[in-house]
């Protein structure tokens, strides 16, 4: 029997992407189905959510400097655009879909409400859906694998680490502030 052959490309490696101050968007932490036009886009159980990608320069294989996106999109990160419906708008928008996955490699997630951080779980990941944050960092993941019909790499986009600072009221903050004071209270007896 002859020895075969392995024909496919190698997987590529591609760095973990870390964006500061991200953007998110159609947050689904709580894996509901959703449809649009009468059409499942997200089936249930599937958590998932969106990230505008910064408008920043990377560098390519020869060294040049070219748009994140671009670079992204050679890797084979599957990058979508935000057409504008006035051109006077200013320039499209490029973003990324992203899968929040528990039972394969559970991604670290922390929600931050003024001096108070809680670790996300599975169970009450859903607490971040409508939610606005002041500020979100996120760790994301590349799964890299072969396109079976164009041997080409295609990257699927995985959270591995997630932090969502939670805007606060006016209110919110100063109950904070008094109920520290009121912790760091001597009691008498």
């Amino acid at each position: 029997m002859a020895n075969a052959i392995n024909t496919r490309p190698a997987r590529k490696y591609v760095d973990d992407l870390v964006i500061e101050d991200a953007r998110i968007f159609s947050t689904n932490f709580a894996g509901l189905e959703k449809s649009y036009n009468g059409r499942v886009v997200n089936g249930a159980g599937n958590r998932t959510f969106c990230v505008n990608i910064p408008n920043t320069m990377a560098t390519d294989d020869q060294g040049n400097d070219i748009p994140l996106s671009e670079a992204m999109i050679n890797d084979g990160w599957k990058v979508k655009i935000h057409r504008n419906s006035d051109e006077q708008d200013g320039p499209s928008s490029c973003f990324i879909p992203v899968k929040v996955r528990f039972d394969v490699r559970p991604p670290e997630m922390w929600l931050v409400t003024g001096r108070k951080r809680t670790q996300i779980t599975e169970d009450i990941a859903d607490t971040l859906d409508g939610r606005t944050f002041d500020k979100v960092n996120l760790v994301i993941h590349p799964w890299v694998r072969t396109d079976p019909e164009t041997g080409d790499p295609t990257i699927t986009a995985y959270l591995a680490e997630g932090w969502f600072y939670m805007r606060q009221s006016p209110f919110a903050r100063e109950w904070e502030d008094e109920q520290e004071a009121w912790d760091n209270e001597e009691v008498p007896f």
